[in-house]
């Protein structure tokens, strides 16, 4: 891509490619657009877009907790970063690159969320729930502009914040109880009640409770979008309810016989986490105004409306574990049985490229 840009403009400079892109017309020329279709099927691969996100979760299967932190927390998002950078450069072309976002965005989190809720080992519903706010964080990016955007970017920053603190959590977790099935785990809160509260505020997060980062950047995206998108993401929020609904039943239960050794250098960088993922949600207002230079007065951390609202999402969330998820084991089972072969993952890959080939190449040009 970048070398079939080259070729066209003499140029890879980002701001001067944007400004190239608005006075001439080389923009809609085959070679450009091919170039933009190679861009955004390099990013969707990396940044684990639907479909083909499918080696993140075996990634995460095999990866240690610490390497599972720094790949959800940072190395997805380099994808994402690419793709902020690189979206201005193709909207003067009048490329459908909202759409095209907005949909991937949708697919996304639909599909990670699914997953996730299906899942009965830690790591993997986290690796889901990955895919999932991806999905969500590309909804937000696809708004190019405006605060759904800036929501998007801010997810972005949340995202590595409270996932990081819950893998880091979830591997002290497993280490100590040697297994990472959730029904094997029972009695975490009193047994490790320091790793408990961080891994609490970590999910609390990522649910988007008021006080905490994530409900801001979500409810940044959710208020700009149109209203059926708009309970497409409440849909999505509900299977985040729901997974860790599921999740929270390792904190019950009798306290273990044996102490876990948990070292000091592990538990700080989780209260660092912790602690950050507060202090954004309580603080927003000066944050983003240093940092974005927009107005988020409006958002407040906490209101009896967003308590409520919270509430139902967790209580539906209870609903949908007790009586759909606890109860259809054949279904849920067939979903998380559901594998994709490495060669049906070049299929999808092949497939995804051609599509868009056919949707910014061919049909534009003829």
């Amino acid at each position: 891509a970048i070398i079939l840009i080259y070729y066209t403009f003499g140029n890879i400079n980002i701001q001067e490619l944007t400004s190239m892109m608005e006075v001439t017309s080389l923009g809609n020329t085959l070679t450009i657009r091919f170039a933009f279709v190679l861009l955004l099927t390099s990013i969707s691969v990396k940044s684990a877009l639907f479909p083909l996100y499918t080696w993140l979760p075996r990634a995460h299967a095999v990866a240690k907790s610490g390497v599972s932190a720094l790949l959800s927390g940072i190395v997805v998002k380099g994808g994402v970063y690419v793709l902020i950078r690189v979206s201005t450069i193709f909207t003067g072309a009048e490329y459908n690159v909202t759409l095209f976002l907005l949909v991937m965005g949708i697919a996304t989190a639909i599909i990670g969320v699914m997953f996730a809720m299906t899942q009965k080992d830690i790591k993997q519903v986290l690796a889901y729930h990955t895919v999932s706010q991806i999905g969500i964080i590309i909804m937000g990016l696809s708004f190019l502009s405006g605060y759904g955007y800036y929501g998007g970017v801010m997810h972005l920053i949340n995202h590595a914040l409270f996932k990081s603190l819950l893998f880091l959590g979830a591997g002290i977790i497993v280490k100590f109880y040697k297994t990472k099935y959730l029904h094997e785990i029972r009695g975490v809160f009193k047994t490790m009640p320091v790793v408990s509260i961080f891994m609490i505020v970590g999910m609390l997060s990522i649910t988007g409770a008021p006080l905490f980062n994530g409900f801001l950047s979500k409810s940044m995206i959710k208020y700009e979008l149109s209203t059926p998108v708009y309970w497409m993401l409440q849909i999505v929020n509900l299977g985040t309810a729901t997974s860790f609904v599921k999740m929270s039943q390792i904190f019950f239960g009798k306290k273990q016989d044996t102490v876990p050794n948990t070292k000091i250098t592990k538990i700080i960088p989780m209260g660092i986490l912790a602690v950050f993922c507060l202090v954004l949600g309580i603080f927003h207002v000066p944050i983003a105004d240093l940092v974005f230079a927009i107005d988020l007065s409006y958002y407040h951390s906490i209101s009896v409306q967003y308590v409520i609202e919270y509430g139902i999402m967790i209580g539906l969330g209870f609903l949908v574990y007790r009586f759909v998820i606890s109860r259809y084991h054949n279904i849920v089972e067939k979903i998380r049985s559901f594998v994709i072969s490495f060669e049906t993952a070049n299929i999808l890959f092949l497939s995804f490229l051609s599509i868009m080939v056919v949707l910014f190449v061919v049909w534009p040009m003829w």
